[in-house]
């Protein structure tokens, strides 16, 4: 009977071990705030090209970079907070790229950018294809302001029409 007790206990203490802490808002400190999961900081203050504003983000926090969407859930959450904050009137940059290859899409951790119509924005004025193009002069992603913030690849100087670019940056706490 102690030695049930025994495997009982050990297998609750194993459960309890392995089970994954919930972040909590106040784990990403501020100005960061936790939206799905991710310690983020939307700044449309800052201003600048897709370097510029990665180093930006590596100032506010350690490890801190763009931000890197994996689900829909993200995305949609982070379009959400867009709009909540009513700072909606930038682009804001991502931390995906294709400069290592055209046409393969890469966080700068190196895992892969999810592809599909529902990340990427389309382009209603020449009957519908889905971005990202294969222009080797767009090699840095943002969330488009255009299409309700999602992604689409632009130069990485962000030096494309009237409205700037700014950073979405995320705090890794791990």
């Amino acid at each position: 009977m102690k030695s049930i007790l025994a495997i009982v206990s050990l297998l609750a203490c194993l459960t309890v071990s392995v089970r994954p802490a919930t972040l909590q808002t106040e784990d990403c400190g501020f100005p960061f705030q936790l939206v799905e999961g991710l310690c983020i900081l939307i700044y449309p203050r800052e201003r600048g090209n897709w370097f510029e504003m990665r180093l930006f983000c590596a100032e506010q926090s350690t490890g801190g970079n763009l931000v890197k969407i994996t689900t829909p859930s993200q995305l949609v959450a982070i379009q959400e907070a867009i709009h909540q904050s009513g700072h909606n009137e930038t682009h804001y940059w991502i931390s995906a790229t294709d400069e290592a290859q055209e046409g393969v899409w890469q966080y700068t951790d190196g895992t892969d950018v999810p592809m599909g119509p529902f990340f990427w924005r389309y382009e209603c004025s020449e009957g519908y294809p889905l971005r990202p193009s294969h222009d080797p002069n767009a090699n840095c992603a943002a969330l488009d302001q255009e299409t309700h913030y999602h992604m689409a690849d632009f130069s990485c100087q962000g030096d494309v029409g009237s409205i700037p670019f700014s950073p979405i940056c995320q705090k890794n706490i791990y």
